[in-house]
């Protein structure tokens, strides 16, 4: 399997810009910051209306800048899976913006699936 590759209904990084990056995780799409697309313009802005949920980082002045908030379009599951593979991830959204996946680490799964194998 190519490393680097997902199939388009499991993730997609669909755009950034604008401090911010727009993905899809399995069914959701989610708007989470991106410090390294601030000096970026966001090319598709009308898909960025479509999204089910966004974070924001916490604020400072309350204390609170190592957390944030989601927030959702509509009611959507707590945990979640996708599919790479032979692999199923269950992804969650975290208080900190993450959903437990990391797509740059795609090799490492195809490596730790060919062990699991042997």
């Amino acid at each position: 399997m190519n490393p680097l590759m997902f199939s388009s209904d499991q993730y997609q990084l669909l755009d950034f810009g604008d401090g911010r990056r727009l993905e899809r995780f399995g069914p959701l799409l989610l708007d989470r910051p991106c410090p390294a697309a601030d000096v970026f313009a966001k090319k598709v802005p009308g898909l960025w209306t479509t999204v089910d949920a966004r974070f924001d980082n916490g604020d400072a002045d309350r204390g609170d800048a190592d957390r944030g908030i989601w927030t959702d379009r509509g009611t959507l599951a707590e945990r979640w899976t996708i599919d790479r593979g032979r692999l199923v991830m269950e992804l969650k959204r975290t208080a900190f913006g993450h959903v437990g996946l990391f797509p740059e680490q795609a090799e490492n799964w195809d490596w730790i699936a060919e062990q699991v194998a042997k």
